[in-house]
C-alpha cells in the first residue's frame, strides 16, 4: 500500500519534532533515486466508481446530518465559495465577490453558463432561495435546517441583477465568506408539492456538480452519472454507485471485499491495510482535536506556572506514537495546523521537564513529599482529579500516559472515569480539576464557546473567564477583511499561548483509502474527501 501524507506544513511539523529532540537518517543515492522514478499515467474516460453511505434519514443536503452523505452531496451540489486544502476560501458557484468596507456586506458575482442538471439556466434566484429557506422564511417548510445557525447574523439578500447578488449581515462579521459554504438549491423545482417533499426519504437531488442523479432505489443504491454539460471540466469517471449500507463497519467490510473502492477507516483500522498493494491511504490532519482543561475554579490551577508546567511536563509526540500510532499532529492551539490561520510563529510548548520543574518551584512547589507530590509553603499537595469518559480506550489509555508524565514533575492525577452521562454533568457543573476532552471544530472559525466568558457553565466549562480574551474574540469575529482576520488570530493564538486555558495535545489524523485503479489529482480534505473528483480516472 501507498500512503500519502496530505499537509503543506511538514517544514513547520519537522521543526516541532525538532524542539523535543529528533534525527533524520541519511537515504543513500540508490534508495533515493529509486524513491524518485514515477510512473506517469494519462488520464482516460469511462469506468465506474463504487461507493458506500449508511442509512439516512434524508437526501436533502440542507437537512441532511449524516456524514457519509454529506460527503457523497459534494459529488452532487455546489455552494458559492468552498473551503480549499488550507480551509480557506474558493469560489464555486461565486464567480468573483467584493466585501464592503464595513465588512457588514457583500456583492456576489454568480458564474455564467452555468445549469442544473435538468438543463435549467442557474441563475442569483436559486441563492436567494436557498438562503429563505436557511433562513426560515418559506412557511410552507417547517423545521431548521443544518445550516440556519451559520446565517444567524444574515439580515438580507437582494437581486442586483440576474447575475449578481447582494447580502447583508447585522453588523461587521468576519466569517462572511465562510457560512456562504452552504449548498444551493434550484428553485424553479420547488412548486408547493415539491417543497413538502423537503425532507422526506424521496427528495429528488437536483444540482449543478459534476455527478447527477441517475436512479434511486431506497434500500439498496444511489446511481450516478457524470455531469457532461459540467461549468469546470467534464468528469472522467462515467458513473458512481453508492451502495446504502446499515454502518460504518459494513463499509469496510465492502471495502475489504472489493465491492467498494473508498472508505475511512478509523484509526485503529488502518495497520491492517499497510500490506496491501491494491490500496492508497491517504492521509490528512482533521478537525478533532484532543485536550486538557483546566477548571478555574480550582485556586492552584489559576497560577499559570503550573498549567504551563503541566504543558511542558507531557511528552505529546510520544503520546501520538505509543497511543495513537502516530496517526495525530502534535499542536500548541485549537486551530487546525493546516489551516491558514494557524500562525507557524506560535510554536512554543515542548516537552521540558526542567522547565516544568522551575516553573513549579517559582510557585513555591519545591518540596516533595514521602509520596513523591510537589507541595507548597504551606503544604497543599499538587494532586488533581482528571475526569474523562469511559467510553473510549484511546482516551483512557492516553490519561494514563498523562499520570505516569506528570509523576516525574511530582504531580499526582487521580483519573476518575465516568459513564458519558455523569461525564458531561460533572464537566458542567466543574466537578473536576482536570478534564480530558475533544472538540470537533466547525469549518467555520469562531473559539468563542470555549473560551468566552459568556458560555461559562455552557461550552466553556473550564469556568474561564478574561475581559482581555472575550476582546480578543470579539476583534477575531468582527474583523472586516481577510487581512484583518488574520491579525486578530495571530493575536488570540498568541494570548492563548500566554493563558494556556486547555493543553491542546494533538488533532487526530484522518485517512481515506482508495483503490489503486483510481488515478489523477486525488488530494482529499477533512471537508470533501471527493475535491477536484473531476480530474480523478479509472485504470484498471
Amino acid at each position: 500500500m501507498k500512503r500519502v501524507s496530505i499537509s503543506i506544513l511538514s517544514l513547520v511539523l519537522c521543526f516541532v519534532l525538532l524542539l523535543v529532540g529528533c534525527t533524520r537518517e541519511k537515504i543513500d543515492d540508490s534508495q533515493q533515486e529509486n524513491d524518485d522514478i514515477v510512473t506517469t499515467i494519462e488520464p482516460v474516460e469511462g469506468g465506474s466508481l463504487n461507493l458506500s453511505v449508511t442509512r439516512f434519514n434524508t437526501l436533502n443536503p440542507l437537512y441532511n446530518q449524516n456524514y457519509s452523505v454529506f460527503q457523497m452531496h459534494h459529488l452532487i451540489y455546489e455552494s458559492l465559495v468552498t473551503f480549499t486544502e488550507n480551509l480557506d476560501i474558493e469560489p464555486l458557484l461565486a464567480r468573483s465577490w467584493v466585501v464592503a468596507p464595513d465588512g457588514q456586506s457583500i456583492d456576489i458575482k454568480l458564474r455564467e453558463g452555468v445549469k442544473w442538471h435538468d438543463g435549467t439556466p442557474f441563475t442569483s434566484q436559486d441563492v436567494i432561495f436557498t438562503i429563505n429557506l436557511i433562513k426560515g422564511n418559506i412557511k410552507e417548510v417547517k423545521g431548521r435546517t443544518i445550516y440556519t445557525t451559520n446565517l444567524q447574523h444574515l439580515s438580507e439578500v437582494k437581486e442586483i441583477d440576474s447575475n449578481t447578488i447582494r447580502v447583508t449581515f447585522s453588523k461587521p462579521y468576519s466569517n462572511i465568506l465562510e457560512v456562504l459554504t452552504f449548498p444551493i438549491l434550484p428553485a424553479h423545482y420547488f412548486t408547493k408539492a415539491n417543497l413538502e417533499n423537503m425532507q422526506s426519504n424521496s427528495f429528488e437531488m437536483i444540482g449543478t456538480g459534476p455527478f447527477k442523479l441517475n436512479n434511486y432505489d431506497s434500500t439498496r443504491v444511489i446511481e450516478l452519472r457524470r455531469n457532461v454539460q459540467y461549468w469546470r471540466s467534464k468528469p472522467y469517471i462515467e458513473a458512481i454507485n453508492v451502495l446504502i449500507v446499515p454502518d460504518q463497519e459494513a463499509q469496510l467490510s465492502l471495502f475489504e471485499n472489493k465491492d467498494v473502492d473508498i472508505a475511512q477507516p478509523n484509526s485503529l483500522d488502518w495497520a491492517k491495510y499497510l500490506d496491501d498493494s491494491s490500496v492508497n491511504l491517504f492521509e490528512y490532519i482533521s478537525n478533532h482535536f484532543e485536550f486538557i482543561g483546566f477548571n478555574f475554579k480550582n485556586f492552584l490551577l489559576r497560577d499559570n506556572n503550573v498549567r504551563r508546567a503541566i504543558a511542558y511536563g507531557i511528552d505529546r509526540h510520544r503520546l501520538v506514537k505509543d497511543v495513537y500510532l502516530d496517526h495525530g499532529t502534535v499542536a500548541d492551539l485549537p486551530i487546525n495546523p493546516t489551516s491558514w490561520l494557524y500562525d507557524e510563529g506560535s510554536i512554543q510548548i515542548g516537552n521540558d521537564l526542567n522547565s516544568a520543574i522551575q516553573l513549579l518551584e517559582q510557585s513555591t512547589f519545591s518540596t516533595v513529599n514521602q509520596s513523591n507530590i510537589r507541595i507548597n509553603e504551606d503544604g497543599t499537595p499538587l494532586k488533581f482529579k482528571l475526569l474523562l469518559n469511559n467510553d473510549n480506550t484511546l482516551r483512557e489509555k492516553k490519561a494514563y500516559f498523562i499520570r505516569d508524565e506528570l509523576r516525574k514533575i511530582g504531580i499526582e492525577l487521580e483519573l476518575v472515569i465516568a459513564d458519558w452521562d455523569k461525564y458531561q454533568n460533572d464537566a458542567k457543573a466543574g466537578n473536576y480539576d482536570l478534564i480530558l476532552g475533544g472538540w470537533e471544530l466547525s469549518y467555520i472559525p469562531d473559539l468563542t464557546f470555549a473560551f468566552h466568558s459568556s458560555q461559562v457553565g455552557n461550552t466553556n466549562f473550564i469556568y474561564y473567564s478574561n475581559e482581555v480574551m472575550d476582546e480578543i474574540l470579539q476583534n477575531t469575529n468582527s474583523a472586516r477583511n481577510r487581512i484583518q482576520k488574520l491579525e486578530a488570530y495571530n493575536e488570540l493564538q498568541g494570548y492563548l499561548l500566554e493563558e494556556l486555558p486547555y493543553v491542546t495535545l494533538f488533532f487526530k489524523d484522518s485517512s481515506v483509502l482508495i483503490r489503486n485503479k483510481v488515478h489523477g489529482n486525488i488530494r482529499p480534505t477533512p471537508y470533501n474527501i471527493f475535491y477536484k473528483v473531476e480530474e480523478w480516472f479509472i485504470a484498471e
